[in-house]
């Protein structure tokens, strides 16, 4: 995927260096993506036009995308900037500056020549030098942290429900307005979740009927409030993969016939399947897609007994974090 979106990217033209001689290099399709990055509506404007605003667009908001990178965005733009020439190997992260309009790769001489305009950066080292800003980019990396894992963990939550559950663990709160505007930018710059009036939806909810029967299944319920080690657990995944229940399901469908390339996918529809509320015949489904079978009634009970250990002790968002096992012991 990351190495369809270079070539996507990639300009198959002699190298430009300011950034609005790069922009003209790209179609107007392009250049209306790296715009919704910015929040334009390009469309009322023609290719040269379209070009023209995006140049101080882009310039103008560097600032404030800048501080809503990860550590990692920031290492790479280090690298990008100490080797003119491209970094060895390939870079997972190229592409997305590629659609913020930071860096241009052109195809040259059956090689590829990257391009960070001068006014870029420019832009890029100042913001690293000062050391205000690598603060800012700590604090906004740690509230990121805890966003992205209660989207995880709840599907659907609150923007007060973050603020809670980050005083839980920081001695400061958060400024107000704040929340809003981190919000705001790391909907767009990581895209793991959205924002719509007061509540914050995981990105594996795209259907509004769906994201609205949830909010009404789980209105009169508290939310749970997860520890330090499970806002760890939780950044990175949406079930905890640890968990005995889930050991055991996995075992038992890796004993039986089954294509290696699509067991991974497997588990993580199971995941989705699960947290979306699908029922089991989906599971059925998702299960025959992946090339197993089960033809024998014993199978199928262990199957079904495997699955609903795994779901009673799984947190779930129809249960905003707990899991069925604790809602029904409260």
């Amino acid at each position: 995927m990351e190495q369809k979106n270079e070539m996507k990217w990639t300009i198959l033209k002699s190298s430009a260096q300011g950034l609005l001689d790069c922009l003209h290099c790209y179609t107007k399709s392009q250049l209306l993506e790296i715009a919704s990055f910015y929040g334009m509506d390009g469309t009322r404007y023609r290719k040269h036009e379209l070009a023209e605003k995006l140049e101080a667009e882009i310039l103008a908001q560097m600032p404030a995308v800048l501080k809503y990178s990860s550590s990692e965005d920031l290492r790479g733009l280090k690298l990008l900037l100490s080797e003119p020439d491209g970094p060895d190997g390939e870079s997972a992260g190229i592409w997305t500056y590629q659609k913020r309009g930071w860096l241009f790769v052109f195809g040259e001489d059956g090689g590829r020549k990257f391009v960070v305009p001068p006014g870029v950066e420019a832009k890029i080292v100042r913001f690293l030098s000062n050391a205000k800003n690598r603060k800012t980019v700590v604090h906004n990396q740690e509230l990121y942290r805890y966003a992205r894992a209660l989207a995880h963990l709840y599907g659907v939550y609150e923007k007060k429900q973050l603020m809670r559950v980050w005083e839980e663990f920081h001695s400061t709160p958060l400024k107000k307005g704040e929340l809003s505007r981190f919000l705001k930018i790391t909907e767009k710059v990581y895209g793991d979740y959205r924002v719509e009036g007061r509540y914050v939806i995981s990105s594996k909810i795209s259907d509004t009927r769906v994201c609205l029967n949830l909010m009404n299944e789980v209105k009169n319920l508290p939310y749970y409030i997860p520890d330090q080690e499970e806002i760890r657990l939780y950044y990175e995944e949406y079930v905890d993969v640890d968990a005995p229940e889930y050991k055991e399901l996995r075992r038992f469908l890796e004993k039986r016939k089954h294509n290696p390339l699509s067991f991974a996918e497997l588990m993580t529809a199971l995941e989705d399947n699960l947290l979306l509320g699908g029922g089991v015949s989906q599971m059925f489904s998702l299960m025959k897609d992946a090339g197993i079978f089960l033809n024998e009634t014993h199978e199928k009970e262990e199957f079904l007994a495997c699955c609903a250990r795994w779901q009673k002790r799984t947190r779930q968002w129809r249960c905003r974090g707990f899991t069925p096992e604790e809602i029904i012991e409260e």
